[in-house]
């Protein structure tokens, strides 16, 4: 007997806690929320999940589990947008377990530095990064560190905030 995956639509309930929800869920929506908290292995049961939407809660970084997406494995898509994480100071090896993800949205957030390429460079699979550019002087030009250029797969980069005033080769 073939397993029903669920579509669950949690959008917009003014839910502060993230829902304990049966493994079969492929898809959450928990958008437009005000969760604050993402605690370690909040999604530990889902391991067939493929998307996950949690764009405009009340997410802090601080207030975000190192071992947040624990279990993970099957995710494709992961949508952070519109919250006040600074991706500066996410946990290096937050994003690990996500072996299969393609699509990350973290456009914005609290935006002061760009994202360090230590935090991105376990998503080998990565295809698609929409995340805020700001052009900091100090690291001269290499926006993102090395660790990007690890993300072999990346197709495209997409900029919600652009502070770049200069590009060079």
């Amino acid at each position: 007997m073939e397993k029903e995956f669920l579509y669950v639509d949690c959008s917009s309930l003014e839910m502060k806690d993230i829902p304990r929800l049966p493994s079969n869920v492929k898809t959450l929506n928990l958008s437009n929320n005000k969760i604050q908290y993402i605690k370690d292995y909040s999604f530990d049961n889902l391991a067939n999940l493929t998307d996950l939407d949690l764009t405009g809660n009340k997410l802090q970084t601080e207030r975000i589990g190192q071992y947040a997406f624990e279990g993970l494995n099957q995710l494709q898509r992961l949508t952070l947008a519109n919250n006040d994480i600074s991706v500066v100071h996410l946990p290096k090896g937050i994003f690990q377990p996500l072996l299969s993800l393609l699509y990350l949205n973290i456009k914005h957030n609290a935006i002061n530095k760009n994202i360090q390429g230590k935090i991105i460079c376990d998503l080998h699979a990565l295809e698609t990064l929409e995340v805020d550019i700001m052009n900091t002087y100090s690291s001269g030009f290499n926006l993102f560190g090395k660790g990007v250029s690890l993300l072999r797969r990346l197709k495209r980069l997409v900029s919600g905030l652009c502070g770049v005033f200069l590009l060079t080769k």
